[in-house]
């Protein structure tokens, strides 16, 4: 290959455009112009593809002096590289310098694909080679597609013409593009020799083979294979655009002459073979006679010494060209003048009946077989080819897998190979068919009558088609369209006088013309033809139709019946001749496919007036026929049930369930039946065990339980009823279906599954019993024992079943549930679960596999989720029987699955390995299991007690120990990538499906544990150890290329929308990882991680620019906020999730902000504060303006609605739907699921009541149904709305609080940005009090802390106009915080939240001379209230809850405070009319009693120090110091007995500063009894006597304190000690002394004389 090669880059690029290509071909590729811009992109990449250079000696000469010049740059290289270099050169056949550049690109790409660099060189190699090839094929297929018009094709020739250079006037380029791919061809052959030769030459030498090696080995040889395919069909489409010439067709021949072994390589040649057939053997366009002439005499009339290595070959070849070379004289077109026409037809007819005795059919058959990949068992088709090919040797390789795309084109020329020969060669068609009779006869005239002894060219033709049609009902339907065209014509020919062989070909080739229903309609109704049965005699001279398969079965049914019974108990075999059996399976099989395909053909059997052909079947089923005939009949009973209803359901569930018991088989026998007829239970275990016996058998009766089990189409909805008649059985054991379920789970899944040796057998009967299984569980309605239990409907009455009891215990789902807990199904089970991932990768999605693997999953994922419903509900109703029931399968040592699973706890690393399987179903069902596993509590619990402290969790373990954890990242790492293709494709696109299921399964893992390493920090590139995690240097995370990172990127990339509307599914993928990453950032054990790790990414400077602004009028899912059914739409989801993403962001920003302060990192903070105001410098210098924090306000302006009220109806109320209610979802929201399943229970309920007596009722139930389930489904998407417009706001606010506390600014520049944030506060929060009270704290919660961080009095600069605005918006603020606080509905964290904004505001007023007016203002504000504020203070502060009480006393302490300054009075007199002060002084009275009480004895001793601060200011007041007086205050003092305690002690409180607290309470009275005394005067005399007697009755106290503070006794050995109250001793000594002083207390102690000495003294 010429060295155009690049990196991994390239590689992607490649497998993007092959993803387009393959969607084009599948018609999902909404944008082509895309892909035809990329295509042109890589015009030169596909012209020189195939221009490899080879290995040279001066290219090594260069690369051995030690440097090398790659793309204009200059390496020094070193042994080592050369030596790779070379080993690379020889392994590829490739120039030495173009080694070493692809060395260098792979060694990007080696830690990406683990391996070594040399192992990389080689996978990028075959990589790229691969994907352009296959890009090269899909766009020649483009190019040439029939079903697609000419303005769509045009395109992609044109790009064909650039490939080839054919627009340059060269009319050979393609000729020559065609030379240079046939040559490639060869060459691989080669490479593929050469690898096989290296890999057996070290084999024999003994060599020891490394694991990298054999993988390369392994790898290279299929890429090869692979090339090699996608060639052939690149020279296919060459020759189908006439690109090609005879000399090219004559150059295939050539070769192909030479081929000796039929093998893979061999089959890839033959599409190029049969176009150039196609288009030089019947075109004179491309090939005159004469030349067509020479081409004939080359194929068909080859001398022996020129001959082919292949015979068989030759005569396929001989045959596909006659069959198109004879088109040239249909009608003697094409005879040279003079020409005998009938003498060259009979050459023609000659030689192509000698290359069908030279094996040619035989040939296509095997090809056909080979290249048909049968992933499901056909044994008829597979023997009967087997038989028709019994002479022709096997490939003489490797079994191989054809690509579907080389199945198509061969399929498609074999179809075209048939038309033509029975269009072109109708004489050589009927002489096949006379000369096989002939032969027939005469071998039965002298009874030798084996098909193996007479050619069956006819029935080798018939099985080609069949091969040829399979799947391609498009291609069949040309058999049906014309009635008097060839195809239909050759149908009723070939259907008339068949022979047993050919009957097998032709109802082979029957079934796969009619598949579909539109081909299997045209299919019945010419088998229907006369629809009467024929007589016996007739049956093999009639054309083969209904009525002759009915004969059949009416003939052997017959023979059955009025056989002996004891002729029927001898051994098989002896009911018809074997070519009887083998037609009669064959009318079987094809009696199943059109029923399967066509309603009509299903309707005209159920309903056949005098033939029941279920009857027939079942009678076959019980006599002693051959295994494969019974399974048949199995087979052809499960299509009759194809969408059945209840009634054809039940009817052959009584049929099979009587035939199995033996009472139907006793009633048709009469006195012939068996004498062991009698003991129904014994004959159900005998057919059982003869069921199970072989391969066919199980696995048809196993299908046709299946289609038994599925509800009918009418019970989807509810599944309220039973598969199966509720009496099945009843007559002879419980009712049910127990018996097959154990059966199915018993004897096939768990026993003889187990013994199975072939692995398509296996995986096949698997599949069956899981699906059976799973289609038990999941038809088992759980919510109907909720509705019974909370619902107003009668459960009972409205369900199909008798009763809900009988529900539960008949329904197989408990029978099933039990078998799951049964230890050998579960190990069939987690057998089936583990399946090697390579096999599993190159399975098709439809294959046993694949199916099995899906279902095996599926069955774990309910087991577990319904386990619950199982052990508490379901089996105490069953065992209530335990007296008749069966023995108990379950293993009693498991408690739960739980169990099982931990027991095989290694699936988990299987299912983690699928999610990047390729397969898009199986990745989804693998990560909704690994979120079933993640939410267990018992799965994810730590380690037990006493374990080694190196023990991890088992699921880390699991996931540990087979070292796939790289591997698994690395798959799904490719899964998290979005690409453009995906965002065109939408949402149903597989990667974005498999995004969304990862996305929850890594958010549901970190949920679950947030304080312990999960398996999703394992998988996202962390490194678990016991205790935590932490970065492994040589993993996935140092190199960027983790999970994590990339869900990163994807987050960072990921857009909201297009340019018109934001996209519901984009807005859920961001949202999703965002608050993948919130978890992490936010979680201590990943938080100093993860956090770094965003900072060093630019992470919230790339959001924050991308985040758009949006209004009222964005679009939302194509509709406006302001549509009448947005919230009936994705929009509504659209918009939530939209705000979900911006809610984590904030909270990111809030983090990292905080962070960030902490850490001092003083550049990065200005960086991010500059953002944050509009301004983003990024880190090449520029600066670009972007959105301020303000400006993310605008979700603000979508004002959420009121849920809409429920309509009313006279069928049921609203109440009845509160058992819908999931509030583990979204608290209030409604399972609409459940709501639509309790009205059609509803529904019933009032049928079955006779409540709906007329259409009119019934419109109208209709009606208030649909009206409901509006109602519900808009609330419920505007309740998701409302919780993530609130949690937006919260951020909001958040982020706000963060930058005001942590972003110090200029005092102009924060004053402006506090009076903006506070304008958003202002604008909603008096309004939000009616509206949304969750909406006003917040909002309040704001306001106070932009009030505690604003100076109210300064500006700078002193600007008084900006001084009054501030003033006035805090003002504002203030008098909306007093409406709060006296909002009716307002909660208590509101109201607690109002009171201090209010309290902040007026203690810094207070504080301030300068504003008088204001505080004038405000107080004026208080009494405008009327006394309803301090009225609901009041109650507050007494009756109020928590904080609330305590906010309440503040707030009363600062207006009682501003009263004062105001010398007013009406705010104590409101107090004392409230007797708020004597309830404040009385509490004093119970402070020691309740503190030492408490549980929460701080709140409480807050709620105590606001009640007394609030005294102190009232005492600060002459009145108001009478009023504390007049309470009591002294006497409260005394009751409490906080004084008479020990000072030393303090009061008995379960906190380790009581000390401290009791004298800050003793400091606290001792302030309000000092207010009063100075507030009241010296000439008070009656408050100086009792301050007086306080002094006295407290002597001991106050000198207590006095001593203490003093120190006195206070010595240790190492000196005085410090009393750690010594602060809180000095105010109260302090305060004592002012006491003391100000009530003259020591003069009124000391005697007379004294006193006068002592004022002469001190005057």
């Amino acid at each position: 290959m010429a060295m155009a090669l690049s990196g991994s880059d390239s590689v992607i690029g490649l497998q993007t455009l092959h993803r387009d290509l393959i969607n084009l071909a599948e018609s999902r590729l909404p944008n082509i112009e895309r892909l035809l811009a990329e295509l042109e992109a890589r015009v030169e990449d596909f012209r020189i593809l195939l221009d490899r250079r080879p290995k040279n000696d001066k290219s090594r000469q260069q690369l051995s002096s030690g440097s090398v010049i790659i793309d204009e740059n200059e390496y020094t290289i070193n042994d080592e590289f050369k030596q790779e270099t070379i080993q690379l050169a020889d392994a590829l056949d490739l120039d030495e310098l173009d080694a070493a550049r692809l060395y260098i690109q792979a060694q990007e790409n080696a830690n990406t694909l683990d391996r070594s660099s040399l192992a990389s060189s080689i996978i990028l190699f075959h990589q790229r080679r691969q994907y352009l090839l296959d890009c090269l094929r899909l766009t020649f297929q483009a190019a040439e597609n029939p079903e697609v018009d000419e303005d769509a094709v045009r395109p992609f020739r044109e790009f064909v013409s650039l490939v080839l250079q054919a627009q340059d006037g060269r009319p050979q380029s393609g000729s020559l593009y065609w030379k240079k791919c046939f040559k490639e061809m060869e060459d691989i052959e080669k490479m593929l020799q050469q690898v096989t030769d290296r890999v057996q030459g070290m084999a024999i030498t003994g060599q020891l083979q490394s694991p990298e090696f054999m993988e390369i080995m392994d790898l290279q040889r299929t890429s090869l294979m692979k090339q090699h395919e996608a060639l052939g069909a690149i020279l296919y489409y060459l020759v189908k655009a006439n690109h090609t010439n005879l000399d090219d067709f004559r150059t295939l021949l050539a070769r192909l002459k030479t081929v000796e072994r039929y093998d893979a390589l061999l089959i890839h040649y033959l599409p190029v073979l049969t176009s150039s057939i196609n288009q030089f053997a019947a075109s004179e366009n491309s090939c005159s006679l004469q030349e067509a002439r020479s081409i004939n005499d080359v194929i068909v009339t080859a001398k022996d010494h020129d001959g082919w290595a292949m015979r068989n070959f030759q005569a396929a070849t001989k045959t596909l060209w006659l069959s198109e070379y004879s088109g040239r004289f249909i009608d003697s077109r094409g005879l040279a003048p003079g020409a005998d026409d009938e003498k060259e037809a009979d050459a023609r007819s000659n030689a192509f009946m000698d290359a069908l005795r030279d094996g040619g059919f035989q040939f296509l058959l095997c090809t056909s077989r080979d290249v048909k990949n049968e992933m499901w068992l056909d044994p008829l088709r597979s023997g009967f080819t087997a038989f028709l090919t019994r002479d022709t040797p096997a490939l003489q390789a490797d079994p191989f897998t054809a690509s579907m795309f080389l199945q198509d084109i061969l399929m498609k020329q074999l179809q075209g190979f048939g038309e033509a020969f029975i269009t072109n060669m109708p004489d050589t068609l009927r002489r096949l068919k006379f000369e096989e009779d002939e032969q027939r006869r005469r071998l039965q005239g002298l009874m030798q009558l084996r098909p193996d002894e007479y050619e069956l060219h006819l029935e080798r033709f018939l099985l080609l088609l069949a091969y040829a049609y399979e799947g391609c009902p498009d291609a069949a339907d040309a058999f049906w369209t014309d009635p008097d065209g060839n195809l239909f014509g050759f149908l009723q020919w070939a259907s008339q006088r068949q022979s047993t062989p050919r009957v097998a070909g032709f109802c082979m080739m029957l079934r796969a013309l009619s598949e579909g229903g539109t081909c299997a309609d045209s299919a019945h109704k010419f088998l229907l033809g006369d629809s009467s049965i024929t007589p016996v005699k007739m049956r093999r001279t009639s054309p083969l139709g209904w009525h002759h398969v009915l004969s059949e079965l009416e003939f052997y049914s017959s023979t059955i019946r009025d056989r002996p019974a004891l002729q029927q108990s001898k051994a098989q075999g002896e009911l018809v001749e074997p070519e009887s059996a083998m037609m009669l399976e064959c009318y079987l099989r094809l009696l199943a496919h059109v029923c399967k395909e066509s309603p009509m053909a299903r309707a005209w059997f159920l309903t056949h007036d005098t033939f029941h052909v279920h009857e027939h079947l079942l009678l076959l089923c019980g006599s002693s026929i051959e295994s494969r005939l019974r399974a048949c009949a199995f087979t052809a009973l499960a299509a009759l049930l194809t969408d059945k209803d209840r009634e054809v359901g039940d009817n052959l569930w009584s049929a099979l369930d009587a035939w199995i018991s033996g009472g139907a088989l006793s009633a048709l026998l009469g006195p012939r039946a068996p004498p062991n007829q009698a003991n129904p239970a014994m004959n159900e275990q005998v057919i059982f065990e003869s069921i199970s016996m072989g391969y066919e058998e199980p696995a048809a009766f196993l299908e046709l339980l299946q289609v038994l089990i599925i509800p009918a189409a009418d019970d989807y909805q509810l599944s309220d009823g039973l598969p199966f008649p509720e009496s099945l059985g009843s007559a002879y054991r419980m009712p049910g279906i127990d018996p097959y379920v154990d059966f199915v789970l018993g004897r096939v899944f768990a026993t003889k599954s187990l013994e199975t040796v072939d692995i398509l057998q296996l995986r096949i009967l698997r599949y069956n019993c899981l699906r059976f299984a799973v289609t038990c569980l999941s038809s088992f309605n759980e919510s109907l024992v909720a509705f019974a239990h909370h619902a107003n409907v009668s459960v009972d009455t409205a369900i199909q079943t008798s009763s809900l009891a009988t529900y539960a215990r008949i329904h197989p789902f408990a029978r099933v549930m039990e078998w799951f807990f049964n230890d050998r199904v579960i190990i069939a089970l987690f057998d089936m679960a583990r399946q090697d991932l390579k096999e599993v990768t190159e399975a098709d999605t439809d294959s046993p596999l694949i199916l099995g693997l899906i279902h095996s999953i599926r069955a774990i994922d309910l087991v577990m989720a319904l386990q619950s419903t199982y052990f508490d509900i379901v089996r105490p109703i069953v065992k209530l029987q335990s007296a008749t029931r069966k023995a108990t399968v379950a293993d009693s040592s498991l408690a739960s699955f739980e169990d099982a699973v931990l027991n095989n706890i290694d699936v988990i690393t299987n299912l983690a390995l699928y999610c990047g399987a390729a397969h898009q179903e199986l990745a989804v069902v693998s990560l909704q299991l690994l979120q079933r596993f993640s939410s267990s509590r018992k799965l994810t619990a730590p380690p037990p007690a006493g374990r080694r402290l190196t023990d991890k969790s088992r699921l880390i373990s699991a996931l540990e120990r087979n070292n796939e954890v790289e591997s698994i990242s690395r798959s799904l790492t490719a899964e998290v990538s979005l690409d453009e293709a995906e965002l065109e494709q939408g949402p149903l696109a597989p990667g974005v499906v498999i995004k969304q299921h990862l996305l929850a399964f890594l958010n549901t893992c970190l949920e679950t544990v947030t304080d312990r390493p999960t398996i999703a920090h394992l998988l996202l590139g962390f490194a678990c150890q016991p205790h935590g995690i932490d970065i492994n240097p040589d993993g996935l995370f140092p190199s960027n290329t983790s999970l994590f990172h990339a869900i990163l990127r994807l987050v960072v990339n990921c857009p909201l929308g297009d340019v018109a509307s934001m996209v519901s599914w984009l807005a859920t993928i961001k949202s999703g990882g965002l608050q993948l990453l919130q978890k992490l950032w936010r979680a201590q054990i990943s938080a100093y991680l993860v956090i770094p790790e965003l900072r060093e990414g630019e992470f919230l400077f790339a959001m924050w620019i991308q985040q758009p602004i949006i209004d009222l009028d964005s679009l939302w899912d194509g509709k406006a906020f302001h549509e009448g059914d947005f919230f009936l739409s994705s929009s509504s989801t659209a918009c939530s999730e939209f705000l979900r993403q911006r809610t984590a962001f904030l909270d990111y920003v809030s983090t990292e902000l905080r962070a960030v302060s902490e850490s001092s990192m003083a550049t990065l903070k200005d960086r991010i504060q500059q953002t944050l105001l509009g301004s983003a410098r990024l880190l090449d210098g520029r600066e670009i303006q972007c959105a301020t924090i303000f400006d993310f306000t605008d979700f603000l302006r979508f004002e959420m609605i009121e849920g809409i009220s429920m309509p009313q109806s006279r069928f049921y109320t609203v109440n009845d739907f509160d058992s819908c209610r999931d509030d583990t979802i979204l608290s209030g929201s409604y399972n609409m699921s459940l709501v639509e399943q309790l009205l059609a229970l509803r529904e019933n309920e009032l049928r079955k009541n006779n409540q709906l007596h007329s259409p009119a009722d019934e419109q109208q139930l209709n009606a208030d149904m649909h009206n409901l389930v509006q109602c519900m489904l808009a609330n419920n998407n505007r309740l998701a709305l409302q919780v993530a417009h609130l949690a937006t706001l919260r951020a909001w606010c958040q982020l706000v609080i963060v930058f005001v506390e942590n972003c110090p600014m200029e005092a102009a520049h924060n004053e402006s940005f506090i009076l903006q944030a506070l304008q958003v506060v202002l604008s909603r929060l008096e309004r939000s009090y009616v509206e949304d009270m969750e909406v006003a704290l917040l909002l309040a919660q704001l306001g106070r802390t932009l009030l505690q961080h604003t100076d109210l009095f300064t500006v700078q600069g002193g600007e008084v106009g900006v001084i009054d605005v501030t003033n006035d918006r805090y003002n504002q603020l203030f008098r909306t915080a007093l409406i709060g606080i006296q909002h009716p509905d307002a909660a208590v964290p509101l109201r607690e939240v109002c009171c201090m904004i209010c309290h902040d505001y007026l203690r810094r007023m207070s504080s301030s001379k300068r504003l008088g007016s204001a505080r004038t203002h405000a107080l004026q504000s208080i009494k405008a209230t009327g006394g309803r504020l301090i009225e609901v203070l009041c109650d507050d502060a007494y009756a109020g809850e928590g904080p609330c009480r305590v906010a309440a006393l503040f707030l009363l302490s600062a207006i009682v405070g501003v009263s004062n300054q105001e010398s007013t009075k009406e705010v104590l007199e409101a107090l004392g009319g409230f007797n708020f002060i004597q309830v404040v002084v009385d509490n004093i009275k119970n402070i020691p009693v309740e503190v030492q009480e408490s549980q929460d004895s701080a709140q409480l001793l807050s709620f105590y120090t606001a009640g007394l601060t609030l005294l102190l200011r009232i005492s600060q007041s002459r009145h108001g110091a009478s009023q504390v007086m007049n309470a009591g205050l002294f006497n409260a003092i005394r009751e409490s007995g906080l004084f008479a305690a020990d000072p030393d002690i303090g009061l008995d409180i379960d906190n380790p500063a009581a000390l401290k607290v009791y004298f800050k309470l003793l400091l606290d009275i001792i302030h309000i009894i000092n207010a009063i005394v100075l507030s009241r005067g010296q000439q008070n005399d009656q408050t100086l006597a009792q301050a007086r007697h306080f002094l006295q009755e407290y002597r001991s106290t106050s000198m207590s304190i006095f001593k203490r503070s003093a120190k006195i006794g206070q010595v240790n050995e190492v000196g005085i000690a410090r009393d750690p109250n010594e602060e809180l001793l000095e105010q109260l000594v302090d305060q004592f002394t002012v006491l003391i002083a100000a009530s003259s207390f020591l003069e009124s102690e000391a005697p007379r004389e004294s006193r006068e000495v002592h004022q002469q003294v001190f005057t």
